[in-house]
C-alpha cells in the first residue's frame, strides 16, 4: 500500500483585518493557495512594467537559489517572458517597498521601472482605511 504525501502550510493573518499576510516558506514553488494569493494580489496580469499579459509564472523577486524565501512578499506573478528575461545578464528585480509591494526592475541599459499591485477589489484608488 502506497503512502500519501501531505504538505501542510501555515497561513498567518493580520489580527486587525483578518487578511492573509504571510505563510510558511518551506516550499520552493508558489503553488496552490499561495499561487492563488499572488494571482489575486497582482490582479491576474504580469507585474512587469507596461505588460498586461496573463500571469503564467510565479517568480521569486530575490531568487530562491540565492536564499530567497517562498513567501508572498518575495513573489510576483509574471508572464513567461518576464520570468525568463529577468535571468539574463544586466537585469535586476528588487522589492523597494515591502508594505505596498512595489517592485523595481532595472534593465541592462540602466532604466528603472516600478510596478505595484492594483487596488484590492472593492477599494478605490487612494481610499483610506476606515477607523475602527
Amino acid at each position: 500500500m502506497g503512502r500519501a504525501r501531505v504538505f501542510l502550510r501555515r497561513l498567518f493573518t493580520d489580527p486587525a483585518t483578518g487578511i492573509i499576510a504571510d505563510c510558511d516558506p518551506k516550499r520552493r514553488r508558489f503553488d496552490g493557495t499561495l499561487a492563488r494569493l499572488l494571482t489575486y494580489r497582482d490582479g491576474g496580469t504580469c507585474r512587469d512594467p507596461y505588460c498586461d499579459a496573463p500571469i503564467r509564472h510565479f517568480d521569486h523577486i530575490h531568487p530562491y537559489t540565492h536564499d530567497g524565501v517562498t513567501r508572498p512578499g518575495n513573489g510576483r506573478g509574471t508572464c513567461a517572458r518576464g520570468n525568463y528575461v529577468k535571468q539574463q545578464p544586466g537585469w535586476t528585480i528588487r522589492l523597494v517597498d515591502p508594505f505596498r509591494h512595489i517592485v523595481e526592475t532595472t534593465t541592462p541599459t540602466g532604466h528603472r521601472y516600478q510596478s505595484r499591485p492594483p487596488p484590492a477589489p472593492g477599494r478605490r484608488v487612494g481610499a483610506q482605511p476606515r477607523a475602527a
